[in-house]
């Protein structure tokens, strides 16, 4: 049992495990069995700061128990022997040294009283006390800053990943926009040059027909001037002759000059193609941007959509056409089945889509790309080896699992909203009908596959009010 401190609170003490001591080993004041009793000339023991506390009164020379005058003298304090044997048998302590510590500062041979006496030692005792309480939590926080530790290095890791990616990306906004403005720059060049070449052209004619008048207008002043007779006579005929060029060249007047117009309006089909190239350069980047903040983003590959499916501008809705679409060649279009994969893939992880879908009977589900055909019977998603799929045709609902169906219930509620959750680490693909009341599970299927599986959706009949859409992942 501890000292106790400011009225024998044990706080902060290590516990000790010892039996009930006899009453003549613990304070008379305090009634508490300590490691600092001290005995007085008188026999009587009492805890050292018990008498300390005794030692500041008016009757400080007397035995508290006895009353026996002039027991303070401290050189005849003496340490409380047999309390210390009853201590050093009971003590239980965690930390082994602190029994070995407290037995070597008991047992010394000092003087009470002295500056370096028992009562000097007994603040040692309890800071050593206290320090082996603290062992355990030092332990635990050194585990816990070296789990914080690992925690940041991951973090750090996945971060600067993050970022590689981002800038990556960002820096190909920047390429893409520097290519389209360089583009549309040299669309304008070429429509401008022909017409500033010709304006160059008459400013050069212009000019020079205007030196060559300067030149023959000096070479005829200077003649006029000239005195020497014979030097007049060989030079009046060349200057005649270059003041008759002079008066032969027509000047263009207003209406003789051929205006020279720059048509920008027939460029305009020009810059709407390379504009909508350079929106689809940037909805790709985008849409690979949202894929790096949300690891569940899904939109529709407009390279997998049957030509009879139209995809919306973000890519998140497919409705039915009876017009078939012109589409570029893929070898991924699917040609036989009203059918169109997600562009993402997913492998891991744990991923929730909402799907709104209506108007037409409908198959939904995931797929495993690689194992699906593009045309033939083959081809249609609940004959895919790897696919689970859930259908919903005549106001039934039927699972297909591996190419085998399993009928589920027959009901009309399920045609509007679902939730399809894609679990990973549980390999496991749910359904849920989410209605005005709530959200109720529709079948779930166990995955066995280490493939990355695509979104699918398949239109099981032309109805110009058939569509789906992707809400939110």
């Amino acid at each position: 049992m501890a000292p106790p401190a400011g009225g024998g609170s044990t706080e902060g003490r290590p516990a000790l495990a010892m039996s009930e001591p006899s009453p003549h080993l613990r304070c008379p004041m305090c009634l508490q069995v300590t490691p600092t009793a001290v005995t007085l000339p008188c026999g009587h023991s009492f805890c050292l700061p018990c008498l300390r506390t005794m030692d500041q009164g008016l009757d400080r020379h007397c035995c508290p128990q006895c009353r026996q005058d002039g027991f303070l003298n401290k050189s005849s304090l003496s340490a409380d022997s047999e309390l210390y044997d009853y201590l050093k048998s009971k003590i239980v302590e965690s930390n082994g040294n602190l029994a070995a510590n407290v037995e070597e500062k008991m047992t010394r041979k000092e003087d009470l009283g002295g500056g370096s006496g028992f009562q000097n030692k007994t603040p040692l005792l309890r800071s050593e006390t206290q320090i082996a309480g603290l062992a355990p939590e030092l332990e635990k926080a050194e585990r816990l800053l070296e789990k914080e530790q690992q925690h940041e290095l991951t973090v750090t890791a996945a971060n600067a990943k993050l970022r590689e990616d981002a800038s990556k990306l960002v820096e190909n906004i920047t390429s893409s926009a520097r290519d389209f403005s360089e583009q549309v720059m040299k669309l304008i060049e070429r429509e401008f040059s022909p017409g500033e070449a010709v304006v160059r052209d008459r400013v050069g004619e212009a000019s020079a027909r205007t030196e060559q008048m300067i030149k023959a207008m000096q070479d005829a002043e200077n003649l006029l001037r000239e005195e020497d007779s014979r030097v007049f006579t060989s030079k009046i005929t060349s200057v005649e002759l270059e003041i008759e060029k002079c008066n032969a060249v027509k000047q263009p007047g207003g209406g003789g000059r051929q205006e020279v117009k720059c048509d920008l309006a027939k460029l305009c089909p020009e810059l709407e193609r390379l504009s909508a190239e350079f929106r689809d350069k940037l909805g790709q980047v985008q849409r690979s941007l949202r894929n790096v903040f949300n690891p569940s983003e899904v939109t529709f590959d407009p390279e997998t959509l049957h030509p009879n499916l139209v995809l919306s501008e973000d890519m998140k809705t497919v409705r039915f056409s009876a017009k078939k679409q012109q589409c570029t060649p893929s070898p991924k279009r699917f040609s036989t089945f009203f059918q169109v994969l997600s562009t993402q893939s997913f492998g891991a992880g744990v991923h929730r889509w909402e799907v709104q879908l209506e108007g037409a009977p409908w198959m939904l589900g995931v797929c495993a790309a690689s194992a699906l055909p593009r045309a033939g019977l083959p081809s249609a998603l609940e004959t895919c080896p790897t696919s689970w799929v859930l259908m919903w045709s005549n106001n039934a609902l039927t699972a297909f699992e591996r190419c085998r169906a399993v009928p589920l219930k027959k009901t009309s509620e399920v045609s509007r909203r679902l939730r399809v959750e894609l679990d990973w680490d549980t390999r496991a693909l749910t359904f849920h009908h989410l209605g005005l009341s709530g959200s109720c599970l529709i079948h779930r299927f166990t995955l066995d596959t280490e493939e990355p599986l695509h979104l699918a959706y398949r239109m099981l009949s032309g109805d110009p009010k058939g569509r789906a859409t992707i809400l939110c992942s």
